[in-house]
């Protein structure tokens, strides 16, 4: 399991987009079996690089143990700052939960 996307990868089109009150999930076309991720948190979201990391650091270590394989990019929205590490990964367990449907 890698955490960051390639540029290529960036840009394709996603196969499909869910979102929740914390994130928004996209999964992109991918021929591997492995599992690939990146987080994108806005400069508007948050204005402290440091709460941006930590937010990332956070997102990264909750989407791994709830994540299956393909390619994904997780935008996180403002409201997870303000919320406990259990319910982001309750949140991420729904969203990937809705993906797969």
């Amino acid at each position: 399991m890698r955490s960051g996307l390639s540029h290529q990868e960036h840009v394709l089109r996603p196969e499909k987009v869910v979102s929740g009150r914390l994130f928004t999930l996209q999964r992109l076309p991918s021929p591997r079996k492995e599992t690939r991720f990146s987080c994108s948190i806005s400069k508007k979201v948050v204005g402290k690089a440091v709460d941006r990391n930590r937010m990332r650091r956070r997102t990264r270590a909750a989407f791994r143990g709830v994540a299956k394989p393909g390619l994904f990019v997780i935008h996180i929205k403002k409201p997870a700052l303000l919320i406990s590490y259990k319910e982001v990964v309750e949140e991420l367990r729904t969203l990937v939960e809705k993906m797969a449907q």
